[in-house]
């Protein structure tokens, strides 16, 4: 579930409450041991999900934000974002193409950012494929491809929700490796 805020509230535990954030070179946050999260700001919109985990080697989360985007946007990025069959599967339960494309690179980015500390593979947006979508979720398969430190991860349920007040797609990945 989401919970849009207008306004910044503190809702952090006294053990992360003083921890300065800090980032590592590819620009990801350095969360503190046994922590997991993912932060993701567009439009004024900033998104965080902070999580105590004793088993950050093996789970992570991964969120973002997409503004609407427009149909020369989409026709400029929809082939490097999905395949003509993943659009399908969105089409079909009537998306429209700018809103599928928006939706799907977004979600993709949450896969992204929730898998990229297990992977030994370069990910993009070719490494996980879009199988099913309803009113929430989205699952999407694994590329062979794609190498993981640990086994066990074929498929991956997605969330989103659009904030129609901001105009902006917020999808959210978590992962757990066997």
């Amino acid at each position: 579930m989401f919970i849009p805020m207008s306004k910044p509230t503190q809702f952090f535990d006294n053990e992360l409450r003083d921890h300065q954030l800090t980032s590592y070179p590819d620009r990801s946050p350095a969360w503190p041991s046994e922590t997991i999260g993912s932060i993701s700001h567009a439009e004024g919109v900033l998104a965080i999900v902070v999580e105590t985990s004793l088993q950050s080697n093996k789970e992570n989360i991964g969120i973002d934000i997409q503004p609407k985007i427009s149909r020369v946007v989409a026709e400029e990025i929809g082939s490097i974002v999905a395949t003509p069959e993943e659009v399908d599967v969105a089409l079909k339960q009537g998306w429209n193409m700018e809103d599928a494309i928006a939706l799907l690179f977004s979600t993709k980015e949450s896969i992204y950012k929730a898998l990229m500390v297990f992977s030994e593979t370069t990910l993009d947006f070719k490494s996980v494929r879009l199988c099913a979508i309803d009113k929430a979720s989205m699952r999407f398969e694994l590329s062979s491809e794609v190498t993981l430190k640990q086994g066990g991860l074929h498929s991956l349920c997605c969330d989103y929700q659009y904030l129609e007040s901001h105009q902006v797609y917020l999808t959210a990945c978590y992962c757990f490796l066997e």
